[in-house]
């Protein structure tokens, strides 16, 4: 996964399953309210190509959704979810940090 063509990479996950878990390198963890209170007062620029994830993608679509909803473009959502790269294994191809 090629992580550095992403301007921003948000993390929809709780604390809790950032701790447990890990989180994908240069992530910031957000809620969706705070998300979408920052797609709602362009917080965030329409140029900037941005990853949303969480465990399974139903917070990750429906960010995804939000976005799109206020004419956000490049964003992009981690298929499956954060809980993928642990269950195929994919770690190993990824630096997961952990806190």
């Amino acid at each position: 996964m090629f992580l550095f063509k992403y301007k921003k990479i948000y993390d929809l996950r709780t604390s809790y399953e950032i701790m447990k878990y890990g989180r994908l390198p240069l992530s910031t963890q957000i809620s969706l309210a705070e998300l979408k209170y920052k797609f709602e007062n362009n917080l965030i620029d329409k140029n900037d190509k941005i990853l949303l994830y969480c465990s399974s993608s139903k917070r990750s679509s429906y960010g995804l959704h939000i976005a799109e909803s206020y004419g956000y473009k490049n964003i992009e959502e981690l298929q499956y979810g954060y809980n993928i790269i642990h269950k195929v294994g994919l770690a190993k191809y990824i630096k997961v940090l952990k806190l």
